[in-house]
């Protein structure tokens, strides 16, 4: 997981300023080095190099200037100084190839798609966790514990080149997530990985990549499953393959679509009403409103999403059950009036890592065309009791010919030209129809 963790420099105004030009320095020069690197990498692709020389290009962008193993790429640009103790060249490395073969594979040769380029003020690299530590005064687990329940939680960050971070946890109460986090990195049951740091305007952010490892849970009964239905009537529904459980219904569909839709309704009649903006002063200053209704939807159906999965996680870990069967949703099914306002792929992806999370195995069903005659109790015991199953990268597949045949149809049928009689709208004549009409008069 990746937590993005607030923090500020510990220590008095010259020291803030020296942090602050060590890492705008470092993100310039690590960026800068990767566009140069993928580029000239980019141009070895196309003047037909062989795979020798291309390895000797990425060792020469690996390299450090003035490097005592050979030469490097960056020796001739006065303007590229690496941030002391990181290792970013090598991390520049590892990074264009990674995205090299990337872009490669999506048609980057064959101009399906651009060259990928890093922005100046993209977030600086750290290769992995050996290069930052957690620190606190707290010396016991205890003690640890206790802190983190109080507002004053006291946890620092020891960089390179001498610099020091403190956390910012803000209210206890949001930030209890962030907290046990940080509690069990500090206890030893964490382990952070490469991570990355941003800047965004004055404020400084840590963006830790952390190894949670796989959580100890009793073991489940392989022959209990859970089946999971996404309704028409209601969002998410939940059964086992026993004979006794009833089913369990989650979410609520009033709520969540009438919340969506007044959420829909005001960025749409904002976006109607920007056309009578004046100019001047930008188009970021105009979006801004538009901007915060967007991610005021997202950010809804992202908690919708997370609160539904936590439940249905939840529910089979109560049954004990081994297995999640979810149910395969294409874009026909997501037309629905419900289904439509949020985000099956987002929920899906929740799922899954929360059940890997939880020691839970997700199981994806296709069901067959005459289960749409059932009800959603009916479809949601069928789930329970499947016995076939598909994989995620099968149905996808399988999803995309089916868009691609719908597309087709819907190309025909536009082509075809149909009128109906009830849909004609008279218009007002124009001047240019009343001339026409007069000047046919008076010839009659």
């Amino acid at each position: 997981i990746t937590k993005k963790i607030q923090v500020i420099v510990d220590g008095d105004k010259e020291e803030v300023s020296r942090v602050y030009a060590y890492l705008r320095d470092g993100m310039y020069a690590q960026n800068t080095a990767y566009n140069i690197l993928s580029s000239r990498i980019y141009a070895s692709y196309l003047l037909r190099e062989s795979n020798e020389a291309r390895k000797e290009i990425y060792k020469r962008g690996s390299r450090k200037k003035n490097s005592n193993k050979g030469p490097s790429l960056y020796d001739d640009f006065d303007n590229i100084n690496f941030p002391v103790g990181l290792g970013t060249p090598g991390a520049v490395g590892f990074y264009v190839k990674r995205a090299m073969k990337e872009q490669i594979k999506k048609g980057l040769l064959k101009g399906h798609i651009s060259l990928r380029n890093m922005k100046l003020d993209s977030p600086l690299i750290i290769p992995n966790g050996s290069f930052f530590s957690i620190q606190s005064e707290y010396q016991t687990e205890e003690e640890i514990k206790q802190a983190a329940a109080s507002p004053n939680f006291d946890v620092y960050i020891k960089f390179v080149n001498r610099i020091r971070f403190k956390i910012v946890f803000g209210n206890p109460y949001k930030s209890a997530d962030l907290r046990d986090s940080i509690v069990k990195l500090l206890c030893g049951q964490y382990r952070a990985l490469g991570s990355l740091i941003q800047i965004d305007g004055k404020k400084i952010y840590f963006l830790m990549s952390i190894d949670i490892g796989k959580k100890e849970t009793a073991e489940k009964d392989e022959n209990i499953s859970v089946g999971c239905h996404f309704g028409f009537r209601c969002p998410i529904l939940c059964c086992t393959n026993d004979s006794v459980s009833k089913v369990q219904v989650i979410g609520n569909t009033e709520s969540f679509v009438a919340q969506r839709l007044r959420m829909q309704t005001a960025r749409n009649q904002l976006q109607h009403a920007l056309r009578y903006a004046k100019g001047g002063r930008g188009r970021k200053r105009k979006l801004r409103a538009l901007e915060y209704h967007k991610n005021r939807e997202f950010n809804f159906a992202k908690t919708c999403n997370h609160q539904w999965t936590s439940a249905v996680i939840k529910y089979a870990i109560s049954k004990n059950a081994k297995y999640i069967n979810l149910e395969v949703r294409n874009s026909k099914d997501l037309d629905n009036y419900i289904l439509r306002n949020w985000n099956y792929f987002m929920f899906k992806t929740f799922l899954a890592y929360k059940a890997e999370k939880n020691g839970l195995e997700v199981r994806y069903v296709i069901l067959p065309s005459e289960s749409s005659q059932k009800s959603d109790e009916e479809i949601v015991q069928m789930l329970a009791h499947a016995s076939q199953f598909v994989e995620e990268k099968d149905f996808d597949k399988e999803t995309e010919a089916k868009n691609e045949d719908m597309k087709e149809k819907q190309d025909k049928k536009d082509n075809q030209v149909r009128i109906d009689p009830n849909e004609f709208v008279l218009l007002a004549p124009t001047p240019q129809d009343r001339k026409q009409h007069s000047r046919q008069s008076e010839c009659d």
